[in-house]
C-alpha cells in the first residue's frame, strides 16, 4: 500500500523517465527478467515494471562460480519524488544517476556492482540469436537421429543378409551331406 501511495504522488515525469529509459524492460514477472538476463555472457541488469507487486524494479544478474546471482531491488519513489532502492538510504533525482552509481558501487553484498546494462534491443538479438541456435541444435538432433535411424537400418539389412547367406551355406551342406550318403 506504501509503494502504491508513493507511486500516485510520484511526479508523472518520472514514471515516464523510468519507462523510457534504456534499461527498462516494460512489465514482465522476474523469472521473466531471470530468463532475459542469462542470455548475455556478463554481468549485466534490466529495469522493469513488476508484473505481480505494481512496482518497479531493478533486476540483476551475475555470472559467479559456482552458483548464477539473480537479485530484484524494488525502486522505491518517495514523496519528494526521489528514488532509491529499498531498505537503502541514498537517494537519486531520477533512474540514470542510480543506474549510474550502482553501476560502479555494490548494491548488495553478494555483487560487485550492477554490472552493464541489459537493453530490451540488445535482449530482442540475443533473444533471436538463442532461437536461431535453439534451431540449429534441434536440427543437428534431428539429423543425427535421421543418420542414426539409417545405420541401423542398415545394420538390420547387414544382419538380415548374413543370416540369409548361413541359412544358404547351411542348406548347401545339408544337401551335399545327403549326397554323400545316396553315393
Amino acid at each position: 500500500m506504501l509503494q502504491q501511495t508513493a507511486l500516485l504522488v510520484l511526479a508523472k515525469d518520472e514514471t515516464e523517465m523510468i519507462g523510457e529509459h534504456q534499461s527498462y524492460h516494460e512489465r514482465i514477472t522476474g523469472e521473466e527478467a531471470e530468463r532475459r538476463l542469462k542470455l548475455f555472457d556478463r554481468h549485466c541488469y534490466l529495469t522493469r515494471f513488476s508484473k505481480n507487486s505494481d512496482c518497479y524494479v531493478l533486476s540483476v544478474y551475475q555470472r559467479q562460480r559456482p552458483d548464477d546471482i539473480a537479485i530484484h531491488f524494488e525502486i522505491v519513489i518517495n514523496q519528494n519524488g526521489k528514488l532509491n532502492i529499498k531498505g537503502k538510504t541514498r537517494e537519486f533525482d531520477d533512474i540514470r544517476q542510480l543506474l549510474r552509481h550502482y553501476e560502479q558501487h555494490r548494491i548488495d553484498p553478494a555483487l560487485k556492482n550492477i554490472g552493464r546494462i541489459c537493453t530490451q534491443q540488445e535482449y530482442e538479438l540475443a533473444e533471436e540469436r538463442h532461437q536461431q541456435e535453439v534451431r540449429r541444435r534441434q536440427e543437428e538432433e534431428r539429423q543425427q537421429a535421421e543418420q542414426d535411424r539409417q545405420r541401423l537400418e542398415e545394420r538390420r539389412q547387414e544382419e538380415a543378409r548374413r543370416q540369409e547367406e548361413e541359412r544358404r551355406l547351411q542348406e548347401a551342406a545339408q544337401r551335399r551331406r545327403s549326397v554323400c550318403r545316396i553315393l
